[in-house]
């Protein structure tokens, strides 16, 4: 979806392109939602990208941020590249504090008839949250950067692609210019105890989960 600086009022119908079918139909459902707000209470819930439970490390599957972890192993045995210059904010989320929080929201009143970002009021860069994945996962920090375009360009060769287990479209979430304004989320939760853990304070669980189950084929994601 095309954005910069995204609030809770803001939704535009026209000239929109989408990386991926989940965007797309996120967004139709969205503006569906949007128009019968005046005759039925709604709550609408915009998600930042979703990584395992904070407690436990936890995910039903391995894509989005995960294919981060694929590219890492396939390189673990040589010198490590940036994927870009990774100045773009990377908003990941824990999936335990979307649950909760949406399940607060759509229950209390205080949710009636909003539009909330659940997304990180401090956002890491795509730069700094690879180095922290890298770390952890390799022991040692990239070595050098290799252009985006690069990258993008390999992973348009379907072989390679299903070799190192990630989706072309990863790279665009690396290249997305995107803040969320999520001001308003936190002061509906405010009273609830809910909060947003940041992206340090569970990465190694979420790390140690994919170390345990990288080989489960429920978790893995078929790359075409």
């Amino acid at each position: 979806m095309n954005t910069s600086n995204l609030n809770t009022n803001t939704i535009t119908i026209f000239n929109q392109t989408f990386k991926n079918h989940y965007e797309s139909s996120k967004f139709k459902a969205e503006v569906l939602t949007q128009r019968i707000r005046k005759q039925v209470p709604v709550t609408i819930i915009r998600p930042g990208i979703v990584m395992g439970d904070s407690k436990t490390g936890e995910t039903a599957k391995f894509d989005g941020p995960y294919f981060i972890m694929r590219y890492l192993d396939k390189f673990a045995r040589f010198p490590i590249p940036y994927p870009g210059k990774g100045r773009a904010l990377l908003n990941l989320v824990p999936v335990d504090y979307i649950v909760d929080a949406t399940c607060y929201l759509a229950k209390h009143p205080v949710g009636e008839d909003k539009v909330d970002h659940l997304t990180d009021p401090h956002p890491l860069s795509v730069k700094q949250a690879f180095q922290m994945i890298c770390e952890r996962l390799t022991g040692k920090k990239p070595f050098f950067t290799l252009p985006s375009i690069v990258i993008l360009g390999l992973l348009s060769i379907p072989s390679f692609r299903r070799w190192l287990m990630v989706e072309k479209e990863t790279i665009a979430y690396f290249r997305l210019k995107a803040e969320y304004d999520c001001t308003q989320a936190f002061e509906d939760l405010k009273d609830s105890g809910i909060r947003c853990s940041g992206f340090g304070d569970y990465i190694a669980k979420a790390i140690d989960f994919y170390q345990k189950h990288r080989h489960d084929p429920e978790k893995m994601i078929k790359v075409r």
